[in-house]
């Protein structure tokens, strides 16, 4: 049996997907009203208040299953679910609703179903999600191929809806098939630098550059790794700790992976932001632009009321790039590390709310000037 499922917030640029919770049962009585929803989702029976009340307390603690809701603006509008989840087999079964007929053909659907299949594939580490759509929904059927997904059977009949007979096309997508789309899982562009989702599993062997170079790891807490396994496992337990916020950044010409690109919230809203780039890719101005990107998405989807990095005193590459992004120096904290280089003091930056975003209104700020350094330490914050 699943052990329980961690349920995250997921955030799109204009969603927020969360868990379903027993509150959300008003808003899906109220659809279950719509008889076009009904027909393109095979619901022959209405349901009361009550059994969908007492069906969102039952799913909510479900271990085979993931219920999501899409809101907008805080207001609910659809739901998206793997359910049938099993991690022996690396699969599940998705289905997904756009509650609101006003807000359907708006690119919301698409939009959950990218982001619900990154955390799916890279956060759950499925390898095979399947479901199935009736043969008249045409626009579900163009959605989920554009997604991704092929065309793997026919059920035949699977539906009567007023005495006629229609078919359930089977569909499924691998996770090959997700990570060979163009742009697949990327949240952010610039130019050819992109960012997507960290991927423990396919990241490794790349990012093992970096944390397996002593060189590189001079100022982190812990000393390199020793080979791929450590690697790994040390990517997977920082991607557990901030599933949405946790970036591999890419070059989208050829996919090579250059770093590695994230923010916590340490307290409410109040944010660490770390990176570093693996050492081929130094020197190119990459940082400046991956911290860009990534704080730009932290400031459309959570908006931070401060974002702070804690710096080595002696990583001055790492000082002068975050100076160049606006950072503000606000003090060292004194011996407020016990390294596996000796106890080290943290130079403390941040960048809140208020400050300008320098590289929005000055194109200027694109340049990598400044970066020409980062061959000596490495651009990282702890």
């Amino acid at each position: 049996m699943n052990a329980a499922i961690s349920k995250p917030v997921l955030k799109t640029e204009r969603l927020v997907l969360r868990a379903i919770e027993v509150s959300d049962a008003q808003v899906m009585f109220e659809a279950g009203g719509d008889a076009e929803l009904n027909r393109l989702t095979g619901t022959h029976s209405r349901h009361s208040l009550k059994e969908i009340q007492s069906h969102c307390a039952r799913i909510a603690e479900a271990p085979d299953r993931l219920d999501y809701v899409l809101c907008v603006d805080g207001n609910a509008i659809g739901e998206i679910v793997l359910s049938e989840i099993s991690f022996d087999n690396q699969s599940a079964f998705l289905r997904i609703a756009i509650w609101r007929s006003d807000l359907r053909g708006q690119g919301f659907g698409g939009e959950a179903l990218q982001c619900f299949l990154g955390f799916a594939f890279r956060t759950l580490q499925l390898n095979r999600i399947d479901l199935d759509v009736y043969d008249f929904n045409e626009r579900a059927i163009r959605l989920y191929q554009k997604a991704g997904f092929r065309r793997e059977g026919v059920k035949r009949s699977a539906l009567r809806w007023n005495g006629v007979y229609f078919d359930a096309y089977l569909m499924s997508i691998l996770r090959d098939d997700f990570e060979r789309l163009p742009g697949a899982g990327m949240i952010a562009e610039h130019g050819h630098i992109g960012l997507r989702r960290l991927d423990p599993r396919g990241d490794t062997n790349a990012l093992h550059a970096i944390f397996g170079d002593p060189a590189s790891c001079r100022y982190l807490p812990d000393p390199a790794t020793l080979n791929l396994d450590e690697t790994r496992a040390r990517l997977t337990a920082w991607l557990s700790a901030a599933p949405e916020h946790d970036w591999t950044i890419v070059d989208q010409t050829d996919a090579t992976v250059l770093g590695r690109v994230t923010l916590f919230e340490t307290v409410q809203s109040d944010w660490e932001v770390a990176i570093m780039i693996c050492p081929d890719a130094r020197g190119r101005g990459i940082a400046h632009r991956a911290l860009q990107l990534a704080i730009d998405n932290v400031d459309r989807t959570s908006a931070p009321r401060r974002i702070f990095a804690d710096i080595d005193p002696e990583n001055i590459v790492c000082i002068r790039l975050f100076e160049q992004l606006g950072f503000t120096f606000e003090g060292v904290l004194r011996s407020a590390y016990d390294t596996h280089i000796g106890v080290r003091d943290a130079y403390l930056m941040s960048l809140i709310h208020s400050d300008t975003r320098r590289w929005r209104s000055d194109k200027s700020s694109q340049r990598s000037s400044g970066l020409r350094s980062e061959r000596r330490p490495p651009s990282r914050t702890r």
